[in-house]
């Protein structure tokens, strides 16, 4: 039986979306005849920083869609922002730098587009709702790994999905948005999220909670609202008004938070 993700790859190939030699270098490293780190080079051998973009599109396109793959992906990133430039031109600091850059702006684009898309969703298992959910927890996997380092997003979709009042009968969209926000506890990113709000951010990532329509405590993250979260969980998981994988989300994020 084939896997989803290898369909995925098929119809890339097909259709002509992204490279045909990045698509097969991926092909072989999940499925497991190609090491990390081989794969990693071939990815990048001989591209300047900004051609990396395309890889990043490929990633992050497969992330949204394919959630059994995440941490093979999260790994592949890894490796690749550790790896020394192709171009002797460019130096490792550059590199660096750039591909970090250029891995979030590419980040943002991907996000933004499935905000938009999932206020058409009829049911949280459409794709726009699966893809949605699927970018969440990759995307709390890449702040666990330090990929990802601007937590804000991550407080947004919380704020969205925790602090929104419940309205019954309950939308696709808010039942999507509440899974979305409970990947950031069950894939590891807790204790980065729980410490990130730091004095010296100010009211820059303060601000994310400003839409709260439940939160009646003092602005930013404090150990209150911690708690409110935890028991938000609570709460969603015995709803019956969302869907069996939302409630099931919050369960696991109630364990894990």
């Amino acid at each position: 039986m084939t896997s989803t993700y290898t369909q995925w790859l098929a119809d890339a190939k097909e259709d002509s979306s992204f490279d045909l030699a990045d698509l097969e270098t991926l092909e072989l490293y999940l499925g497991g005849s190609l090491g990390i780190d081989s794969a990693a080079e071939q990815l990048t051998e001989g591209k300047a920083c900004q051609d990396v973009e395309n890889i990043w599109v490929m990633l992050l396109v497969l992330s949204k869609c394919h959630s059994e793959i995440l941490e093979s992906i999260v790994s592949l990133i890894r490796t690749i922002f550790a790896l020394r430039p192709s171009d002797d031109d460019e130096s490792s600091e550059e590199w660096s730098v750039n591909i970090i850059r250029s891995f979030g702006v590419n980040w943002r684009d991907v996000h933004d587009a499935l905000w938009s898309d999932r206020r058409q969703m009829k049911h949280v298992s459409d794709p726009a709702g699966q893809n949605w959910i699927n970018y969440h927890a990759f995307s709390a996997a890449c702040i666990r790994e330090g990929i990802l380092t601007d937590l804000y997003w991550a407080y947004i979709i919380i704020v969205d999905g925790l602090e929104r009042k419940v309205r019954y009968p309950i939308t696709p969209q808010q039942d999507a948005d509440v899974a979305a926000a409970c990947q950031y506890f069950i894939h590891g990113a807790s204790h980065i999220l729980r410490n990130g709000c730091q004095p010296e951010y100010g009211e820059t990532l303060r601000g994310w909670g400003d839409e709260s329509e439940l939160w009646q405590g003092e602005k930013g993250l404090t150990p209150g609202r911690w708690t409110f979260w935890e028991e938000r969980l609570d709460t969603l998981r015995l709803d019956e008004g969302f869907s069996d994988e939302t409630r099931e989300a919050a369960r696991r994020g109630e364990a894990a938070i």
